[in-house]
């Protein structure tokens, strides 16, 4: 019920931020959207991706916090970036770059559940965020992780060409690592780059689930810090 509810609010927030009227019983029947809606949509989701930018997450994530603080739920925030991005679009030029961020980003929607996010960071950097409301234990965000670090083990095909791409990912739990979004978000930036300063490929949580030690994720088992 609460995955569901938390789809409809987040489905009404996209459509006040379209300047619409929200999820409020017509939101299955939206009119056209005018030039000046589709321009203020545009505001709020990559251009090159279709996914939505830092705000749209950021207000998301806002929104799973305060749900979670009634029901007793978790929210996970992942800060994901690709660790072999600068060499490829150095090496290979903007356009096979910017093939490249759309079959990720295609790759790793497909690998998220119902109600879980994934947004634009940096995308000049490869840098991605996944939100995961509604989390019953924190450690069930070590398997959506994992998902997504294999589901960029398949090459990603740039201009016919077969691109491999390996990801490091950190993790920020509400209310393990933070009270706020802005703290837990930190946090997961903090574990992606303890994860990428190791070797990259792996995902680390900021804090273990019920033992408060840091670890990682390595793809031959874990590691503890």
């Amino acid at each position: 019920m609460l995955e569901k509810y938390l789809g409809t609010v987040t489905r009404w927030i996209e459509t006040r931020l379209q300047g619409g009227r929200g999820a409020d019983g017509e939101s299955g029947q939206r009119k056209p959207q005018s030039p000046a809606k589709q321009r203020r949509l545009q505001v709020h989701h990559d251009t090159l991706t279709g996914l939505p930018r830092a705000e749209l997450m950021e207000d998301r994530l806002d929104l799973a916090i305060a749900l979670a603080a009634r029901s007793s739920c978790k929210v996970a925030v992942m800060s994901l970036t690709l660790d072999d991005f600068a060499g490829i679009a150095e090496s290979r030029g903007s356009h096979a770059a910017d093939r490249l961020l759309q079959g990720v980003a295609h790759a790793l929607e497909s690998c998220l559940r119902n109600g879980d996010s994934i947004g634009c960071r940096d995308l000049g950097q490869g840098w991605f965020m996944v939100l995961l409301p509604a989390l019953p234990r924190s450690d069930d965000a070590a398997v959506v992780a994992e998902k997504l670090r294999r589901g960029l083990e398949s090459p990603v095909v740039v201009d016919g060409d077969e691109t491999h791409v390996r990801c490091s990912i950190g993790i920020g739990v509400y209310p393990t690592d933070g009270a706020d979004a802005e703290a837990v978000i930190a946090a997961a930036d903090a574990a992606m780059g303890q994860a990428r300063r190791n070797g990259g490929n792996a995902y680390k949580f900021m804090t273990v689930p019920d033992t408060g030690a840091a670890y990682f994720r390595w793809p031959t088992g874990w590691a503890a810090q």
